[in-house]
């Protein structure tokens, strides 16, 4: 089996209803997936970058789990991602500590499914909101990032 990690970049897992759903059934059916849940670990925002960057160095399948927030990334997760990917680490010439990784985002939204249409009321999808994430995603992978799933919550 590859080794997985998830970031949950939820800023108050706690008072999520999807994401800590989600998060909870996975922790029960596949206690080997590693779950590093940002606010419990960094809620000081001091993210341990030495710590982190070896958990993605061992997983063959990092996934980053968050609400979207604002049409992006929650702050925390943003703040995670600058630390964390350093040049020369993560991408670069000499960056190669995630090259070949799969790479998959799951975003949960407030929303239901038809209002992420180019027709509904946000008038973009939720594949579209997520391209940032999925552009540095397949820069550090040097390869396309797998995919990009949606709940609505």
């Amino acid at each position: 089996m590859k080794n997985v990690v998830i970031i949950s970049g939820h800023p108050e897992l706690n008072a999520s209803l999807a994401n800590k759903t989600i998060l909870d059934e996975i922790d029960a059916q596949c206690p080997q997936i590693e779950i590093r849940k940002l606010d419990e670990l960094y809620p000081d925002c001091q993210i341990d970058v030495k710590a982190e960057q070896a958990a993605l160095e061992k997983a063959d399948v990092i996934v980053f789990a968050y609400p979207m927030h604002w049409y992006g990334t929650p702050g925390l997760l943003k703040l995670y991602i600058d630390k964390v990917m350093e040049h020369g680490w993560a991408y670069g010439s000499k960056g190669t500590a995630l090259a070949g990784k799969a790479f998959v985002v799951s975003v949960t939204t407030g929303a239901p499914e038809n209002a992420y249409a180019t027709t509904g009321v946000m008038g973009h999808t939720v594949e579209e909101f997520s391209y940032p994430i999925k552009a540095f995603a397949a820069r550090c992978a040097s390869l396309t990032s797998k995919s990009c799933s949606r709940l609505a919550a």
